[in-house]
């Protein structure tokens, strides 16, 4: 389970943005790539896969087998030299 306070983004132990104060600042930073031509995409790790429950209750076997093939190939997403990640470190 992701650690939650000071050092960390997430501000709850089940969602890292409850109230949608990091995705604000995300679509701020992603406005400057929109309509500039080039594709682009978006993903954010927590929504693209299956955490486990608010009290720390583990992944159902096929969630736990969806988010093992996610973290197989999510390099891709952070080290690709065509990509641009943004991190959020701290709110």
């Amino acid at each position: 389970m992701p650690r939650v306070g000071a050092r960390s983004p997430w501000q709850q132990p089940d969602n890292p943005d409850p109230k949608g104060i990091n995705l604000r600042l995300l679509a701020r930073a992603l406005r400057s790539f929109v309509g500039n031509g080039a594709p682009y995409a978006v993903f954010i790790d927590f929504l693209s896969c299956p955490q486990k429950g608010p009290n720390g209750e583990e992944r159902s076997e096929a969630e736990a087998e969806l988010f093992k093939r996610a973290l197989a190939d999510m390099m891709a997403w952070y080290a690709h030299p065509q990509l641009l990640t943004l991190k959020l470190t701290r709110l």
